[in-house]
């Protein structure tokens, strides 16, 4: 398996706006938390959502290139489940993944990565 570079997921995950990506920065060594400006008037509760990092570190990149597969899988699930918790709430995300005996569904672009990347045999 390939390791994933800027380039790949550049392509893979459609980036147009490498300065704001779903509130990242795609760079050449991986994809940044874009934290909101201290002089931002939002909440602190908005302040913790935007500024949410996978591995609570944001001195690293949420995603460091070249990645694998897999943790790229995992940045992927990781920004989906953010999603759903932005928008829907995260009472709906807990009864979603209480509910679904199987797995969630796959979206997208979480196909399309699996698609191109994952060994076929």
């Amino acid at each position: 398996m390939n390791d994933i570079g800027y380039k790949a997921f550049a392509k893979i995950c459609q980036v147009d706006t490498p300065q704001n990506w779903h509130g990242m920065v795609v760079m050449e060594d991986g994809v940044w938390v874009k934290v909101p400006p201290h002089h931002a008037l939002i909440s602190a509760e908005e302040r913790a959502v935007l500024s949410a990092h996978p591995m609570n570190d944001l001195t690293i990149p949420a995603l460091k290139f070249p990645c694998t597969y897999n943790q790229l899988r995992f940045f992927l699930k990781w920004m989906g489940e953010g999603f759903v918790e932005t928008y829907l709430g995260s009472e709906v995300s807990e009864v979603a993944n209480a509910t679904q005996k199987g797995g969630r569904p796959k979206g997208p672009l979480y196909e399309a990565v699996e698609f191109a990347y994952k060994p076929r045999g």
